[in-house]
């Protein structure tokens, strides 16, 4: 019997790339769009992956769009992914994001994320990376209805 509850991925691609100039989810990186790169190395790590994005870029993944009220940059797809896979995925007690700009993201992130079950960011000795890490939808569900309350 398996007691591990399910995972979820989500690829944050949602950016808009203004200093590049190019959108980054489109970015060869030997040989290969930095989406697609992602797709398949994570292909089977987690039991749901999904776009944070407007677009799909072809990948057949499901995609969830920034909430127009959402804040911007990656906070917006953080609350806008814990709201609807709140409501299609109640199974998901939370996600594991990646920005799609990672191509040298471990192998075992998902699995490394949420081993504890809690909110979890990614750090070396350096920073932390918030864009690296594991998300209670709950929590974030909470959170983002506080801030919402606390504008009106």
């Amino acid at each position: 019997m398996n007691s591990k509850p399910p995972t979820c991925l989500v690829i944050l691609a949602g950016g808009q790339s203004t200093r590049m100039g190019i959108d980054k989810a489109i970015i060869a990186f030997k040989g290969q769009r930095l989406i697609d790169r992602l797709v398949s190395k994570f292909a089977g790590k987690a039991d749901l992956t999904l776009l944070s994005a407007a677009e799909d870029y072809g990948t057949g993944l499901t995609i969830i769009r920034d909430d127009p009220n959402a804040p911007g940059g990656p906070v917006g797809g953080i609350f806008s992914v814990a709201a609807r896979l709140h409501e299609t995925h109640p199974e998901m007690a939370g996600f594991v994001t990646l920005p799609v700009d990672a191509p040298y993201a471990p192998a075992d992130l998902v699995e490394r994320l949420t081993a504890s079950g809690i909110c979890t960011v990614a750090e070396d000795h350096q920073r932390i990376h918030p864009t690296f890490a594991y998300w209670r939808c709950d929590m974030i569900n909470n959170i983002s209805q506080s801030l919402e309350q606390s504008k009106r």
